[in-house]
């Protein structure tokens, strides 16, 4: 897991709104091709619509054929170099381009830096064809329903509470370092296909569950669709199988499980190489 691409433009290249983005498709054709909608927390929790402009690889000559990106381009070049940061400033010798492009051509799914702390499971979204991931969320190159099924789980999210960012502005950062890449998947097994199929069944539930954002599905327990719930809780019982546990696990029983699956993982000593001797 990683956050979505950094853009370091001063607003110049991203926060494009629908209706600014609407102005700039139909008074300039060349920037148009390079309006992508963007996602990000706010959007993913609320709702809303954001637009960027993505151009990794298009060379200066596009830039300066287009009024509205050679303006906008002009801007990310005059805020980098005045910045503190010496790396900021060397980018100002690409500024039509993001600082940090952390997304490729793959599949991925995404989801928010943080989350209200009241929130039992934290909820994935498959990030459509040519959306760009905002740094304000966090991205895994993959689609597997036995990954996504994980992320989805109770487990995960009592592994976030534990090893998280911590709590602000009423919120629950989600760090990819310290969640995700530390989670301890447990070994491939007999459960694998049980998940996958959990995780189709909870999607297929909030397909039908999500009128509007997902702070409308989660926000309020009593408000989320029993199917919804009902798919939440079949998922998490297959994951509790996989990790040894009673379909029925507590939440305490699962976090003792989380950890020692962890220690298992960090604590086992690779096998020592043979003496000099011993090779020959």
């Amino acid at each position: 897991m990683r956050s979505g691409s950094r853009p370091v433009d001063g607003g110049a290249l991203t926060g494009i709104s629908e209706e600014e983005a609407a102005r700039i498709a139909s008074s300039d054709p060349i920037a148009a091709r390079y309006l992508r909608p963007s996602v990000g927390t706010a959007e993913l929790l609320r709702g809303g619509e954001s637009w960027c402009l993505w151009l990794p690889g298009v060379g200066l000559e596009v830039v300066r054929s287009s009024p509205e990106l050679e303006a906008r381009i002009e801007k990310v070049r005059s805020f980098r170099a005045s910045s503190a940061q010496e790396r900021v400033r060397v980018a100002a010798g690409r500024p039509q381009e993001f600082l940090e492009v952390r997304q490729d051509d793959g599949e991925h799914f995404v989801v928010p830096n943080k989350v209200p702390t009241q929130w039992r499971h934290i909820p994935t979204i498959r990030l459509a064809d040519g959306v760009i991931a905002k740094n304000s969320v966090n991205l895994v190159e993959s689609l597997d329903p036995l990954v996504v099924g994980y992320v989805n789980s109770r487990a995960y999210a009592l592994w976030c509470e534990v090893v998280d960012g911590g709590t602000s502005g009423g919120g629950r950062s989600l760090p990819p370092g310290t969640t995700y890449n530390t989670f301890p998947f447990p070994e491939l097994g007999e459960e694998d296909d049980a998940i996958r199929d959990g995780t189709k069944a909870l999607m297929l539930a909030r397909s039908y569950g999500l009128i509007g954002t997902l702070d409308d599905l989660y926000g309020d327990p009593e408000l989320t669709p029993e199917p919804v719930k009902k798919a939440h809780a079949e998922l998490d019982r297959r994951v509790a199988s996989a990790f040894g546990l009673p379909v029925d696990a507590t939440d305490d029983e699962l976090r003792e499980a989380l950890f020692l699956r962890y220690d298992k993982l960090t604590t086992t000593q690779p096998e020592k190489p043979p003496s000099h001797r011993q090779a020959a």
